[in-house]
């Protein structure tokens, strides 16, 4: 009888050893796909601050006046806005 109360109290506990070990499990999976958007997220503004960057020294972007000045702008910022889109996307029309 003795061995027998052993025998359960060692099933409960490797019942209790599978659904921490599950528990870890599924938390794991969790962090991972977070680290995995954290990282897609950081290469997404990475590449918008290139093109932000390059727009800025391309045109040769020094203060707010010269944005004004330069006709030049008006052009080019088509093809900003057409990059950024590219990567954080377009307006979705949910209507």
């Amino acid at each position: 009888m003795y061995n027998r109360g052993n025998e359960r109290k060692e099933e409960i506990n490797e019942d209790i050893d599978d659904i921490i070990n599950d528990q870890i499990t599924e938390k794991i999976m969790l962090m991972h796909d977070y680290i995995n958007d954290i990282k897609e997220q950081n290469d997404k503004l990475g590449a918008l601050w290139d093109i932000c960057k390059g727009y800025i020294e391309d045109n040769q972007i020094t203060t707010d006046e010269s944005i004004i000045e330069k006709d030049v702008l008006n052009e080019s910022g088509y093809e900003l806005l057409n990059e950024i889109c590219n990567i954080v996307g377009y307006y979705e029309d949910n209507d």
